[in-house]
């Protein structure tokens, strides 16, 4: 973990060697970003895995073909990007206030509180643990699922979730009583199922994880249930 930097530690404000310090751990942090971005959206196609719709940038680079419905596709974090180890993680849509929640909602504070949030994490969802998701790793693509920016937000917010089936990669999805009554019926497919596959250059990228899901769509039934969501 990089030193607080402070401003009077020569006696005159930033120094050269700060601000590359700062500019690096800034570029180191936009960098794995992107990284995650382009794994998470190559391996689902560049479409949202609901709607089916293209990224724009991705139909842009294609010479905007005429036969594509587009929209901002957005790679979303299944156990937030804000759990990670980077201390300027921005911040999720997490309206919990109960204890348990409590905890868990305290994405941005210091190395010792997040140490706590993964403890509590892997207490109450030991499935996280074992298919190895750390803080190191929060980037992972199996961490990460492709959806159109308001299905994006809908997601963040537990209004949304993925519950799994008794067959591999294929998912209900969920609504809760905050997802819009309009979006269920233009966006969501009308058998409410959802099928995860890689696209044909992306075999190598896995899946959404189906653990993490799971701990996502068991938090939105308790956070909905219990008029937290």
């Amino acid at each position: 973990m990089n030193k607080p930097i402070s401003l009077n530690n020569t006696g005159g404000g930033l120094t050269e060697e700060n601000v590359d310090i700062v500019a690096s751990t800034l570029d180191e942090g936009k960098s794995r970003e992107q990284s995650f971005r382009d794994g998470v959206l190559k391996r689902d196609d560049n479409r949202c895995v609901i709607t089916g719709e293209m990224d724009l940038s991705h139909w842009e680079e294609l010479g905007s073909p005429d036969d594509e419905d587009t929209v901002l596709v957005e790679a979303a974090h299944i156990i937030p990007f804000s759990y990670g180890s980077r201390e300027n993680s921005r911040s999720v849509i997490y309206p919990w206030n109960s204890s348990y929640a409590s905890m868990l909602i305290k994405t941005n504070g210091p190395p010792y509180e997040k140490a706590k949030i993964w403890e509590v994490l892997y207490r109450w969802f030991p499935s996280v643990r074992q298919v190895g998701l750390t803080a190191e790793n929060i980037d992972a693509v199996s961490n990460g699922i492709s959806l159109r920016d308001s299905l994006h937000i809908r997601f963040g917010a537990f209004s949304l979730a993925f519950k799994p089936t008794d067959t591999a990669n294929v998912y209900e999805i969920k609504t809760f009583k905050n997802f819009p009554a309009k979006e269920k019926v233009l966006l969501l497919p009308k058998d409410g199922l959802v099928e995860f596959k890689q696209a044909n250059d992306a075999q190598d990228l896995r899946l959404p994880e189906r653990a993490l899901l799971e701990c996502h769509y068991s938090v939105a039934e308790i956070l909905n249930a219990s008029g937290l969501g």
